[in-house]
């Protein structure tokens, strides 16, 4: 989880937008994996935040946004608007099952 933590801070670096806080939530295993949820709070203006959601979306591990929160802090009339906003995402780790040692058997 702290290697998914990083990289998503990296991400958001690259691209400008910044990353007020990250929070880990408690993990939930399923039948052939784990779920690690995360939220994110960020601040940049909106060709950041769709740049970033962009290299979400193309990272080799699969990464599911889950809730996506924005608004407007300045004003509408400023070159640019700059948001705030949150999303919790989650990403997975497999697990395994008992057909992973039948496979390896034959």
């Amino acid at each position: 989880m702290p290697d998914f933590m990083k990289l998503v801070v990296s991400e958001a670096k690259r691209v400008g937008l910044t990353v007020m806080s990250i929070s880990p939530a408690k993990k939930t295993q399923k039948e052939y994996y784990f779920e690690y949820p995360v939220e994110v709070r960020f601040h940049g203006v909106f060709a950041q935040v769709y740049s970033f959601m962009t290299r979400l979306a193309s990272l080799q591990r699969i990464v599911r946004v889950e809730k996506f929160e924005m608004r407007p802090v300045s004003t509408a009339s400023s070159r640019f608007v700059e948001l705030e906003g949150s999303l919790e995402m989650k990403t997975f780790s497999y697990v395994g099952s008992s057909a992973d040692k039948v496979g390896k058997d034959s």
